[in-house]
């Protein structure tokens, strides 16, 4: 234990990722109040992360000061001292990551001063970093007692129960912490813990406890003094505050991070949203490359939004592991998974692993989903499509594909229940096509039909045109299907919808036999999307 300034002691200060401070109550100091407390957190080898550090601010039972606070000195009030702690946490904290700061007696009213205060300015840099805020018998709600002496001095004025700075505390702490509970945006990062001391008739728990409802309280043994020094027979007090540094805690930066608040995950969804509209995979890529490099802060969003966009582009390795990690992702404070449940990503890396030629673990990623939502129609049409792609791939496992085609026959009648019309369609032509290629009898009559629901549609995107198209070509009217695959494309769909498309109508025509009416298709194929023929006759065709 070196000692830097008077007023502060330093019990380890080895440049660690978070710090402790210690700021003792009325006319105590920066080493005595604490006894051996400090050091006792200092030489623990679990809390090797934590610097340990004591503060001391002036404050003396002086009756001088009776005279002097009125012309020339007098110890600092409650605010003042509060401000004064900004000041050290500003000088001395500014490259931790996580800051606690534990209190005794009135120690405890100049952290919630502080923490007032700060949130008042709007300040960040701090309260960002705080995780956990520990109290020992502070007198929060006032004491009664000090009303006999508040004329002596000014820290004894602020103690007190009927007087304005406990008032103005405990309305403000109400209105800027309490009251903000159940609004996310509001809330802070930091965990508060009250202790009371079993023997402490100098604060009552009815003024360190009942002002916090809805915060954490302990009971430890001692009285007001004794309490905050714990001992190898007695060390309660110590377990009890051991046990907050311990517990994993997200600090307001790191909610940033997982939230999409911070300015580093906005940029990079933002350079995201850009490579796509340009096109540029090759800024995906290198952006993917670089987010699943060993040790790179996780940004949840980005995994996300950059899964989604690689996997448009159909580069469906990197994209099937920045969606994997997205949804794996773990709170560090008690191993949640937040975005477990989130159904777009869940069905999207079914299609992307199957994709990259994983069906069994498509299919296992559908099953993930809520059982309501698995019963859903779109959930199980992209079902079908990973049965359809298994059995695509090996045309002779008959069952599969029945499987497919009445999985896809559910998913229509679903829509149909629901009245969802893009599913209708979706899965539909779906029925219709695998009804086409296993020679039912009904395939002629559900293509008709959906191609009645595209004509009626008064908006039509893509898929609507692009699902009039493959119903003409099934029908064989390949001048109309031409038309509808130009008006198709015309909207400029991401790379993977046309390699789906370009695929479904060339195997479509090889099913025909390759009419000689159905060139105009063809051309129109090469024209639009001339890479599709290759990946076609690829031994692993990822667009079924």
């Amino acid at each position: 234990m070196t000692a830097k300034e008077p007023n502060l002691v330093i019990y380890r200060q080895q440049e660690g990722t978070a710090a402790v401070f210690f700021i003792h109550g009325f006319t105590g100091n920066a080493a005595g109040t604490w006894g051996d407390f400090p050091a006792l957190l200092a030489a623990d080898p679990e809390l090797s992360e934590y610097d340990v550090f004591s503060w001391g601010y002036p404050t003396q039972l002086n009756l001088a000061y009776t005279i002097t606070r009125h012309f020339w000195t007098d110890d600092p009030d409650i605010e003042t001292i509060g401000m004064g702690l900004r000041t050290l946490l500003a000088n001395f904290a500014q490259n931790y990551q996580k800051l606690v700061l534990v209190g005794h007696s009135m120690g405890g009213l100049v952290i919630q001063s502080f923490i007032l205060e700060e949130l008042l300015r709007d300040g960040h840099e701090h309260l960002d970093k705080l995780t956990e805020v520990v109290l020992y018998g502070t007198p929060s709600g006032g004491l009664k007692k000090a009303s006999l002496g508040a004329f002596l001095k000014n820290q004894i004025a602020d103690m007190n129960f009927y007087g304005d700075f406990i008032q103005k505390l405990r309305s403000e702490w109400k209105q800027q912490l309490d009251d903000c509970r159940a609004s996310s945006a509001l809330q802070r990062s930091f965990r508060l813990t009250l202790v009371a001391g079993m023997k402490d008739n100098f604060v009552p728990p009815e003024s360190s406890l009942d002002p916090f409802p809805l915060d954490e309280k302990e009971i430890v043994p001692g009285d007001h003094t004794s309490m905050v020094k714990p001992s190898p027979g007695n060390d309660l007090a110590f377990r009890v505050l051991k046990k907050r540094l311990l517990r994993g805690a997200l600090t307001a930066q790191d909610k940033a991070l997982i939230t999409g608040e911070d300015q580093r995950v906005i940029d990079r969804v933002n350079r995201i949203r850009a490579a796509e509209e340009l096109g540029d995979v090759d800024a995906l890529k290198l952006l993917a490359n670089e987010m699943l490099q060993p040790g790179t802060q996780h940004m949840p969003l980005v995994d996300r939004a950059l899964g989604l966009a690689l996997s448009d582009h159909e580069q469906f390795q990197p994209a099937a592991r920045l969606l994997q990690r997205y949804l794996d992702f773990q709170l560090p404070v008690d191993g949640r998974r937040p975005f477990q449940a989130d159904v777009q990503v869940l069905q999207q890396l079914a299609v992307t692993l199957s994709g990259a030629g994983d069906i069994t673990g498509a299919l296992a990623r559908l099953n993930d989903l809520d059982p309501q939502v698995r019963g859903q129609s779109e959930s199980m049409g992209l079902r079908a499509g990973r049965i359809k792609r298994q059995w695509l791939k090996k045309p002779q496992l008959l069952a599969v594909g029945q499987r497919a085609l009445m999985t896809y026959k559910t998913a229509f009648e679903l829509a149909i229940a629901a009245d969802d019309r893009d599913q209708q369609i979706f899965n539909g032509i779906n029925y219709a096509y695998m009804s086409f290629a296993l020679k039912k009898n009904n395939w002629r009559e559900l293509a008709e039909r959906i191609l009645g629901l595209c004509q009626n549609c008064s908006e039509p995107d893509y898929w609507t045109d692009a699902t009039q198209a493959e119903a003409q070509l099934l029908l064989g009217r390949y001048t109309e299907a031409a038309t509808a695959y130009e008006q198709a494309f015309c909207h400029a769909p991401v790379p993977r919808y046309l390699s789906t498309t370009g695929y479904q109508a060339l195997d479509i025509i090889a099913r025909q036999g390759h009419p000689e009416e159905s060139q105009c298709v063809d051309a129109v194929i090469d024209q639009y999307i001339p890479f599709v023929r290759d990946q076609a006759a690829a031994p692993e065709n990822p667009f079924a």
